[in-house]
């Protein structure tokens, strides 16, 4: 049986090269078409914690007339895009892959800590798990806020402790955001 699937591993192709500690991992992995393929959707998850996907999927729920979702959705983007801005705002840690930056607002955005991917996905899981209220789906949408959060290390965005603070902040402000939206 083949068990050299490892993600971080299957991902690190995209640099052309092979991290040593994954080698062992990696054996059996043929650099074929539909290898191909499968890596560049495994590294598009991380659009699942992206701007794009998180307005889209507010306006398709609005259009629905989802109401209490789409607030709810509204709120955990505005929880989350304000508490990553304050907190880069008050400490500042370098991405892994340094990026430069010219002023304050490119200086937030070049702030690793916390992940605002990770963050935004969590929320999405949250919101959307409570939405369905099936097992299933809340963890088929656990599994794509972890994959966004390893997708995000692997990238050299973040390191492990930014991506654990965006999704344990991302739950936080999805329950949040449920709380705030029957409060009203």
């Amino acid at each position: 049986m083949r068990t050299c699937l490892w993600l971080t591993t299957v991902l690190s192709m995209k640099e052309n090269h092979l991290n040593p500690i994954n080698n062992c991992i990696y054996m059996n992995l043929k650099n074929t078409g539909k290898d191909i393929a499968v890596l560049q959707l495994i590294r598009d998850t991380s659009a699942f914690g992206g701007f794009p996907l998180y307005c889209f999927l507010s306006l398709v729920v609005l259009l629905l007339g989802y109401f209490e979702l789409f607030f709810q959705l509204l709120i955990g983007f505005i929880l989350a895009f304000g508490v990553t801005v304050l907190i880069r705002l008050c400490y500042f840690k370098e991405r892994p892959k340094k990026q430069k930056f010219a002023n304050w607002i490119e200086k937030i955005d070049a702030s690793s800590f916390p992940s605002l991917h990770a963050m935004r996905a969590t929320v999405l899981t949250v919101l959307l798990s409570l939405f369905f209220a099936n097992r299933v789906v809340a963890v088929v949408f656990a599994i794509l806020a972890v994959l966004v959060a390893v997708i995000r290390v692997q990238e050299k965005k973040h390191d492990i402790f930014d991506v654990i603070i965006g999704l344990v902040l991302g739950v936080i402000l999805g329950f949040v955001s449920v709380w705030l939206v029957a409060s009203f």
